[in-house]
């Protein structure tokens, strides 16, 4: 079957996602809806933090995906151990800490992103992403999902699409 919308922006993936839940299998034509999908937004987060570890949205957002787990909770931790500064500078301060569970996970995450950071200097995009694919998990998590062949076939388009965008640099 197939569900024409007029406007997808925003509408597309909610109508996509619960059509998953109910094991309903989806392929939607939408490029936007293709950005829109969690596990591409989620790699997205992770690449646009590796760009500029400075940013507190793709911060929060890598931080919350399922490869990294961390909880809403534990993102309240952070906002709150310092109320007054930007998030990822929180975070920052958090991690240098060293001296509770999340400090330490924080931690790790940064010496992981300094890692990464380096490799995308060295390597093109295409190699990035896959890299990460496979340090994070994030592509066999995707799989495990309901309609998980459709996500991991998003992931693995998002890396044909770093390769050529690498291609073209």
């Amino acid at each position: 079957i197939a569900i024409l919308m007029r406007g997808v922006r925003g509408r597309a993936v909610f109508v996509a996602d619960t059509l998953r839940t109910q094991g309903i299998p989806v392929a939607m034509a939408s490029e936007t809806a293709f950005f829109e999908s969690a596990e591409v937004r989620d790699a997205m987060s992770l690449l646009r933090l590796i760009d500029n570890p400075r940013q507190d949205l793709p911060l929060a957002a890598a931080l919350r995906a399922p490869f990294m787990a961390l909880s809403e909770d534990d993102l309240a931790e952070i906002r709150l151990s310092d109320p007054n500064a930007p998030f990822h500078e929180a975070a920052w301060a958090l991690a240098q800490r060293n001296d509770a569970p999340l400090a330490r996970r924080l931690g790790q995450l940064y010496r992981r992103l300094e890692r990464w950071r380096t490799i995308a200097r060295e390597k093109p995009l295409g190699d990035l992403v896959q890299l990460l694919y496979e340090e994070t998990g994030c592509r066999d998590y995707a799989g495990g999902l309901p309609d998980g062949t459709g996500r991991r076939a998003r992931l693995d388009a998002l890396a044909e699409y770093a390769r050529a965008f690498g291609a073209v640099q």
